[in-house]
């Protein structure tokens, strides 16, 4: 390796070592009741292995919804052949501090959600303890909503991949779309890529990986399909395919490419893992 991408590496190590810490100190820990404690079993990295891909779920903290069942919201980590891979970044590390909204976001979010997290879901450390510090190739934004952007400023380095539709909704309608104040500057548009996709467009990028944008769940949302030799893994973000009617346009579309029921599945969260 020539000195000058050591020294960049090692550079990049030291910044993610500096927001783990930051965000380490940051976490105001909020445990699951009681009743729940069996989904503490998500604070350590579940492994999926598909031929030449490894999947490893990173659980960033729990989200109950009008004070229902706390549901896991994880990150994925996609090891494959052409390099590794974050789809989304999971709730902040801080999500639990009663400011951490602003403006009209502060009211909804704080009414609506109920948050649950613990020092160990930090991403930060659990990359680290997987052997991926500074090697992640991008970040693929399945949307823009809260609990899919949380990490992004703790890996200020890292290209973020979202589509077009996405990326304009963020900056044009903001809060009124259902977003974050300030989704904008936690994505930070300079380190994103755009991409054009058509509703029900299959959008190569590599031999491994197609985008297909939905226009489900919010008007950008995209799935991230990784292919191998053998098999065909699709994350689709907010979009439980298992719980959409088979007349559903979306699964109709899918089910002709792919035939859903072939297909390895993962969402981002959801009740009924």
């Amino acid at each position: 390796m020539p000195a000058g991408t050591k020294i960049l590496s090692a550079f990049s190590s030291l910044i993610l070592l500096c927001f783990f810490v930051k965000a380490q100190n940051s976490v105001i820990e909020k445990k699951l009741p009681d009743k729940f404690k069996a989904l503490e079993k998500y604070n350590k990295p579940l492994e999926f292995k598909f031929d030449s891909v490894t999947v490893y779920a990173i659980c960033t903290g729990f989200i109950s919804t009008d004070k229902k069942f706390p549901e896991p919201v994880f990150v994925w980590l996609v090891k494959t052949p052409v390099g590794n891979y974050l789809i989304d970044a999971g709730l902040a590390p801080n999500i639990t501090d009663p400011d951490y909204f602003k403006g009209i976001s502060h009211s909804f979010f704080n009414k609506q959600f109920d948050f649950f997290i613990y020092k160990s879901n930090n991403l930060i450390f659990q990359l680290h303890s997987l052997g991926v510090d500074s090697n992640i190739k991008s970040i693929f934004l399945t949307h823009g909503h809260f609990d899919h952007i949380g990490y992004l400023p703790e890996l200020p380095l890292t290209k973020v991949i979202l589509s077009e539709t996405e990326k304009n909704q963020i900056k044009t309608l903001g809060q009124t779309a259902g977003y974050e104040k300030g989704t904008d500057k936690l994505i930070d548009f300079k380190r994103t890529e755009a991409i054009n996709i058509e509703k029900d467009e299959i959008k190569p990028l590599n031999r491994c990986i197609s985008l297909i944008k939905t226009g489900n769940h919010t008007k950008g949302h995209m799935m991230v399909l990784i292919s191998t030799a053998k098999e065909k893994i699709l994350f689709t973000g907010d979009i439980n395919l298992k719980k959409l009617p088979k007349e559903d346009v979306l699964y109709k579309f899918l089910n002709s490419e792919f035939k859903v029921d072939s297909l390895k599945l993962f969402f981002n969260h959801d009740q009924d893992l």
